[in-house]
């Protein structure tokens, strides 16, 4: 059953916080200010430091311990999404709940994005980025302005259930003949228990090493080339 179905509201602490009463439309089964009255519901907060961590770990340059190559579209998204469930989880205010719920539909945006510029030339890729933009900038607005938590819900999914075959069909149409991948395993040295070699890898590694080759001027900023 979704959060919005169930409102956990009359805790017990729920008054006593530093950022007062909870004010969000979503209230999760965490009993509010528990732990500490800076914090209201203390694991879903803390939690969210497992966005934070990997979208700074995807911007280093793997293999090198100090190479830092700078946010991309995706890994500030996901970075967004860690700070902003944070502040929602740890206040429970209904406009840090939006901008909770936003940078959901960013990152989203951002994943399919990333997917359906691949292997695009320059113009289609600038229209893809576009009409995705304007797809989640009106859906943004619609949901702050009506605050119907299942506007955003039926946003976020659908934009999921266009992210899901599109990473298949990429997977699927790299696949390589078994000859060319002991070809390339041989040419190789030292790199022949690398997935993504076979062309096999998951789709979203897979895309991501190809990109900038492919698409370069979708490498740039955050939906907008």
């Amino acid at each position: 059953m979704g959060h919005h179905n169930r409102h956990f509201g009359g805790d017990a602490y729920a008054n006593s916080g530093v950022w007062g009463p909870p004010t969000s439309a979503a209230n999760f089964c965490e009993e509010d200010y528990i732990v500490t009255r800076y914090i209201a519901e203390f694991v879903n907060s803390l939690s969210n430091l497992a966005y934070i961590y990997m979208a700074l770990r995807l911007s280093k340059i793997p293999g090198l311990k100090s190479a830092w190559r700078g946010l991309d579209s995706m890994s500030t998204a996901l970075f967004l999404v860690g700070v902003t469930s944070m502040f929602y989880h740890a206040t429970l205010l209904q406009y840090a709940q939006f901008s909770d719920d936003l940078s959901m539909l960013l990152i989203a945006a951002c994943i399919l994005r990333r997917l359906c510029v691949y292997q695009q030339t320059v113009q289609v890729a600038r229209f893809i980025t576009a009409t995705i933009a304007s797809i989640a900038v009106a859906a943004s607005v619609i949901y702050v302005r009506s605050g119907d938590i299942l506007l955003h819900m039926l946003a976020f999914s659908a934009l999921v259930h266009l992210i899901w075959p599109r990473t298949l069909f990429l997977i699927y149409s790299h696949r390589r003949h078994p000859d060319e991948r002991s070809r390339m395993r041989k040419s190789h040295l030292g790199k022949g228990d690398d997935p993504r070699l076979d062309g096999t890898a998951p789709g979203l590694k897979l895309i991501y090493d190809n990109a900038p080759d492919s698409v370069p001027v979708a490498e740039e900023g955050l939906l907008l080339p």
